[in-house]
């Protein structure tokens, strides 16, 4: 299990969180956003997520560049858990593949690898269908990786089938 903060003790810190878990309720909490891009940055033992979000509100008048409305949240220890468990209450009962487009599958794909080759995120942005993560390698060797939504989609399948589930999340539909 990859750990962030290597080091760092006492409650409240990121010591525990995997990146794969806090990377997927990042994502879940900024869908309603609709976001194009992101930043996901570690600052400051919390994560920190910026962009713009298109602005609400907006008139029936069709324009160019829709108006855009910066934002910043930061994520603690504990918020990533409150979200995580308000997750899993929601998700109860509920047995469907989870959408391998989302933000929130395809960050939780990133964290994933990130926990398994024992990496320490520095960032993540989003950028329409494009994905590039700086991170550390166990050295403290700093990477940059660029992916596209449609290799994390396969990567979430091929671990899907690796743990005997369904291979394509359209079987979910088929009756």
């Amino acid at each position: 299990m990859r750990i962030l903060g290597q080091g760092r003790s006492g409650e409240g810190s990121l010591a525990a969180v995997k990146y794969e878990t806090a990377l997927r309720v990042i994502g879940q909490d900024l869908t309603p956003l609709l976001l194009q891009s992101v930043e996901i940055t570690v600052e400051n033992n919390a994560f920190v997520a910026q962009g713009a979000a298109p602005a609400a509100g907006r008139g029936a008048k069709a324009q160019k560049e829709p108006a855009r409305q910066p934002f910043v949240r930061r994520y603690s220890a504990q918020d990533i858990q409150r979200l995580n468990e308000q997750g899993r209450r929601a998700q109860a009962g509920g047995a469907k593949t989870p959408d391998a487009s989302s933000l929130a599958e395809s960050l939780r794909t990133i964290g994933r690898a990130l926990d398994l080759e024992r990496r320490r995120l520095v960032q993540v942005v989003k950028d329409g269908h494009k994905f590039t993560v700086v991170y550390e390698d166990e050295k403290g060797e700093a990477h940059r990786d660029e992916c596209y939504s449609l290799s994390l989609y396969k990567g979430q399948q091929d671990g899907l089938s690796r743990r005997g589930k369904k291979k394509d999340i359209w079987e979910d539909s088929k009756g």
